[in-house]
């Protein structure tokens, strides 16, 4: 979860500053390999964990496909509609923050589950 985070900040700073050196569909798709890991490892904690982990590793990978989803269609509309870069930053502030909650939720769930196991 923290590599996907970083992933997607790298990809979100190199479109803020429409870096043409960083090569931003690498880094899509690192982050979407990331999104696919993941999801097989909360495939097994949906299975064998309480709850309350499952539920929340299930937020931070439903935030972590919505910041994938809109740095991806930031991507797309970089060249074809470069005046609304300030809207798609400020979605990805939106989102990035609803991604780093949930992230933390995930931990202090985690840390419930493992401080109350026999």
């Amino acid at each position: 979860m923290t590599e996907a985070r970083e992933v997607a900040r790298q990809a979100s700073r190199a479109l803020v500053r429409e870096d043409p050196q960083a090569d931003v569909k690498l880094l899509l798709g690192q982050l979407n390999e990331l999104i696919h890991a993941i999801r097989a490892s909360c495939a097994r904690l949906y299975l064998e964990g309480p709850k309350e982990v499952a539920a929340a590793a299930d937020a931070v990978l439903s935030a972590l496909r919505v910041v994938d989803n809109n740095l991806v269609t930031w991507n797309l509309a970089r060249g074809s509609a470069p005046e609304s870069l300030s809207e798609y930053i400020e979605r990805h502030t939106v989102k990035a923050a609803e991604l780093s909650h949930s992230v933390t939720r995930f931990a202090d769930e985690a840390s419930k589950a493992l401080d109350s196991a026999p």
